[in-house]
């Protein structure tokens, strides 16, 4: 791709990533934001998903609301590029997408667990993890990771491979 093409496309897909962010972020553990940047890395490269991770969540945030947790965010969704670009050559069906959508998810909250509420806030890191994916300890126990991980997987399952069949269409034309 010639540079200004490769710009237009990043700033259309960084709008695409925030305005996704922006749309659900009033839906608790629902996000479709790791998928965007997926098939963004799929069919566009590293480069361009690395930029669309990094990029999308900070304009987000700057809607929804910057933080100190902003910057470790959006290094978690860069690790997220990098982790589907890796795993590219595992990606063969709707199964293997939700295996992948998991694998990602744990990566991206572990990573942003960890950094955002041991280093930021104080929390020790297993308190932190046990926050994040503890078991059920009621009455204040909301399951954020285990239902973030599950959404995410039947996001993968269901849409990643109608999503990229579609960009690499509209790619070639």
């Amino acid at each position: 791709m010639e540079t200004g093409e490769v710009l237009a496309k990043t700033a259309i897909f960084v709008g695409l990533g925030a305005a996704i962010k922006i749309v659900l972020a009033s839906i608790p553990n629902v996000e479709m934001v790791t998928l965007w940047i997926a098939v963004v890395v799929l069919v566009y490269g590293l480069k361009v998903g690395v930029m669309v991770a990094f990029l999308g969540n900070m304009v987000a945030d700057l809607y929804i609301g910057f933080g100190p947790w902003t910057i470790f965010v959006s290094m978690g969704f860069v690790m997220v590029a990098c982790f589907v670009w890796a795993a590219k050559p595992l990606l063969t069906g709707s199964l293997s997408y939700g295996l992948i959508a998991v694998a990602a998810t744990i990566l991206f909250d572990v990573f942003t667990v960890v950094t955002s509420m041991s280093l930021l806030f104080g929390y020790s890191v297993k308190m932190a993890l046990f926050q994040q994916y503890g078991l059920f300890v009621p009455p204040a126990y909301y399951p954020f990771g285990w239902i973030h991980l599950g959404s995410n997987a039947i996001i993968f399952y269901v849409l990643a491979n109608p999503l990229i069949k579609t960009l690499k269409k509209v790619n070639h034309q």
